[in-house]
């Protein structure tokens, strides 16, 4: 990394810089679930916010409470040094996943390096494409989950012991910040069982080690709501079988690519279209395919 580190400083620390600014100026939230399900949620366990006031997700018990709980823990901590105002925990909390952000592009950016035969591009996407410093300063669950699914994504490609049940941890903290990353997880992995480039033990393993972390959030779901609960089944419940996310507005299956186009200026969101499904087409088989076809 040291290396990496030198041969790009320019380009790293400009994008630091991106990514500093995107801290400093960023207001209020993106998307309302950065309030309504994680700050208004911590603050049930600050005691600024009664449970009246909360979404009636909290009832449906179907939230995950692992990203308040990090934010709970931070928070305590920053109290012993009698720092509690709400606006300046939020930006500590900003800095954090900003901080998780940049070190997740820096990663990927030399994996690209270490992947691709020619990379250029790759590194200059993973380190100043301007739509990342933005996310990287906010406190959503899709920022977050995207920051620690990349570093297991870095890690599934390698092949120790360490690394597998490492890769198993982060796979299982990115599904319980953002259930929808398992559709990743799994093309990932089933494109590594087609294509034997890991064994069934080795995939056995992370599989273990991600069910393991899953299970344990049955506790820190205890710690939320009061009682047993296992969240991602009640999520499963509410919004697929039961469709109750319907009662607030639907978008149809194609939202997303005419978002991409739109969200992030032209060009650069139909130069993101025209990538995705050149790779798509182009390379079927690969594991970026299997990785990224099944999320969208």
């Amino acid at each position: 990394m040291a290396l990496f580190i030198k041969k790009y400083k320019s380009l790293i620390l400009t994008s630091l810089i991106f990514h500093i600014f995107a801290l400093i100026f960023s207001l209020g939230h993106l998307h309302p679930d950065e309030h309504y399900q994680i700050l208004e949620y911590l603050g049930v366990k600050l005691g600024s916010t009664p449970v009246s006031d909360l979404s009636w997700e909290y009832g449906a018990r179907m939230r995950p409470w692992l990203h308040p709980s990090i934010y709970f823990l931070v928070a305590k901590f920053f109290a012993l040094f009698n720092i509690e105002n709400h606006f300046t925990l939020t930006y500590i909390f900003r800095f954090i996943s900003l901080s998780l952000g940049f070190t997740s592009s820096l990663f990927l950016a030399r994996f690209c390096e270490e992947k691709f035969k020619n990379a250029k591009y790759s590194i200059y996407s993973a380190l100043l494409l301007w739509p990342l410093p933005f996310l990287h300063a906010r406190i959503s669950s899709e920022a977050v989950g995207t920051s620690v699914f990349t570093f297991a994504l870095i890690l599934f490609f390698k092949s120790s012991k360490k690394s597998l049940i490492l890769t198993g941890i982060l796979f299982g903290v990115s599904f319980l910040l953002r259930y929808h990353i398992g559709f990743m997880i799994f093309g990932l992995c089933l494109h590594a069982l087609i294509k034997k480039k890991k064994s069934i033990g080795d995939l056995s393993l992370i599989t273990l080690t991600t069910l393991t972390i899953i299970f344990l959030s049955i506790f820190v779901g205890y710690w939320g709501y009061g009682e047993m609960t296992f969240a991602p089944l009640e999520y499963f419940k509410q919004n697929i079988i039961e469709n109750k996310a319907a009662n607030y507005g639907t978008s149809p299956w194609w939202y997303y690519l005419t978002a991409t186009f739109n969200k992030l200026l032209p060009p650069i969101g139909l130069i993101s279209l025209i990538s995705f499904f050149y790779l798509w087409i182009k390379r079927p088989l690969s594991w970026f395919t299997f990785a990224t076809l099944p999320f969208l």
